[in-house]
This record gives structure tokens, C-alpha cells and sequence, in this order.
């Protein structure tokens, strides 16, 4: 093993984009370092082996995964799976004195097993079987650090993606917040106010169901694109109208809605719809 096949290893792994896409290329990497036939990554849920959803070009493997699948295998100490677990997760002398539930489950006398724990907590199992000409079980521990490394930046990468799209959501919602109070038409409230007319209506609490009802078919469209955090400008060019256009149908639909901004209807419309 050279310095040279540990960094190509280290950067095809940490390629994967996202946890999915790496956990469906593990079990590849696995064997190919390691030198075994046939090879499944487990996740680790609820203190049981359990079958992830990636799909395996290797029937023996896929096989493994399906009975794993049907039949998630319990982490019990004193067993090599879940001295394995221990052990990465810092157990002082881990032990195994009881015969492998997962071994019996795959029908595998002696699985080769490397608990992937990035950060000291157990996330997934590599197991590996079918030892080729010159497999090295040794590298099996340390191809599941590598895999627990490449995880943790897996995670914070799916992590960061999620926030970005939080983000994006945020900042059109708050924009189109500011534009609706620079350009919305100035309403002069009278008697009946926007509440009362809501409740005239016939879409209080007991008959959110009716909401269909009051609001046409295309200020439906404008109320679901308004939840979903699109500007004026957007809606049009989605639907064809001209921001103006967009602009009225916004103004006749807040006090339909029992709103004083287009936030307050976006909010209203998603509690009714739910």
C-alpha cells in the first residue's frame, strides 16, 4: 500500500456528492481496496444493521442487502458486529464471546467487519467476504476510517445544500416582502374589515375546507406560488401575466385570505391547505 493509493482512494471517496451517492459507491471502493469478492455497507439505525437504499451490481452482495432488508440485524454486545461497534466507539476491551447474528442472517461463517464512526459514533458496518489473492484484512479498519472521514464531509455537504436551499427561500420571501410594501395599492380599510370578510366568507376555523370556494382558479395558482416564495415578476413569467396584472390579483386576494401582506396570505393559504 502506497501513499499514493491511500490519496486516490481518500479523493474518489470524498467525490461523492452527498451521502447517498457515497454510500452506494462504498461497498465498490471496499472491496477493491481490501481484496475481497463481495462487500455491503450497512447503515447503523436504532442500534440495528439495516439495508441501505443503494442498488448493487453485484448479485452476492445484493442478495446480502436484501436480507438484510427484510430482516435488520440487532447489535448486541458480545457479538462481532457489535464488538465492532464498541470498539470504535472507544470500548476499553471489547470482547466477543457470542456467534454472529449477521454471519447467521447472510449464512457467512466469518464476515470481515470495520465499523464506519466518524467523530466516535458508530454510523454504518462494512462487511466484506470472499477474500481474493492477496486481500488484507488489516486494510479493512482502515478503509472504514477513511469511509467515516468522507462521511462527515458527506453530511456537512448535504447539510450546507439544505441550508443554501433554506437560504434562497428566506431571502425571496423577504424580498418580495419589501416589494409588496413599496408597490402594493394603499388600501383604506372600512367597516368590514378583512377578517370580517373572511368570516363571511364562510372560512373560519370549522370550514377551511371551503377555501376553494372563495378564491378563483388563478388566484389559487398566484396563493400557491406566493407560499412557495416567488416574487410578482416571477408569477408572471410562470404564468404568463405582466407583474401589474400579478400586482392586482395579489391585492383582491389578501382580503380574501385575511391578510395585510402577501407573508400573512402565504402563511393563511399553506394552515388552510394543510
Amino acid at each position: 500500500m502506497t501513499a499514493a493509493e491511500l490519496s486516490a482512494l481518500q479523493r474518489r471517496l470524498h467525490a461523492a456528492d452527498g451521502v447517498a451517492p457515497l454510500l452506494a459507491r462504498a461497498p465498490g471502493e471496499a472491496c477493491a481496496f481490501c481484496g475481497y469478492g463481495h462487500g455491503v455497507v450497512l447503515p447503523i439505525q436504532d442500534g440495528h444493521l439495516v439495508a441501505g437504499s443503494d442498488a448493487l451490481e453485484d448479485p452476492v452482495s445484493a442478495g446480502c442487502r436484501r436480507r438484510v432488508a427484510a430482516a435488520p440485524v440487532r447489535l448486541v454486545d458480545g457479538t462481532p458486529e457489535g464488538e465492532a461497534v464498541r470498539r470504535a466507539e472507544g470500548a476499553q476491551r471489547p470482547r466477543t464471546t457470542k456467534p454472529s447474528r449477521l454471519g447467521a442472517l447472510l449464512e457467512l461463517p466469518e464476515p470481515v467487519l470495520g465499523a464506519v464512526a466518524p467523530e466516535g459514533q458508530a454510523l454504518a458496518m462494512v462487511v466484506l467476504d470472499t477474500p481474493r489473492r492477496g486481500a488484507a484484512e488489516e486494510r479493512v479498519g482502515l478503509y472504514s476510517h477513511l469511509l467515516g472521514l468522507a462521511l462527515g464531509r458527506a453530511v456537512m455537504r448535504d447539510r450546507m445544500r439544505a441550508l443554501a436551499g433554506d437560504l434562497r427561500y428566506l431571502t425571496a420571501s423577504a424580498g418580495a416582502l419589501a416589494r409588496e410594501a413599496l408597490e402594493s395599492p394603499v388600501l383604506v380599510p372600512g367597516e368590514a374589515t378583512a377578517t370580517e370578510a373572511f368570516r363571511d366568507a364562510g372560512l373560519g376555523a370549522g370550514a377551511a375546507h371551503e377555501w376553494r370556494e372563495v378564491l378563483s382558479d388563478r388566484e389559487l395558482e398566484i396563493a400557491r406560488l406566493l407560499a412557495a416564495g416567488r416574487t410578482n415578476r416571477e408569477i408572471g413569467s410562470l404564468l404568463s401575466l405582466s407583474p401589474e396584472t400579478v400586482k392586482g390579483h395579489v391585492a383582491r386576494l389578501l382580503p380574501k385570505l385575511g391578510a395585510a401582506n402577501r407573508v400573512q396570505a402565504a402563511t393563511r393559504f399553506l394552515r388552510l391547505a394543510e
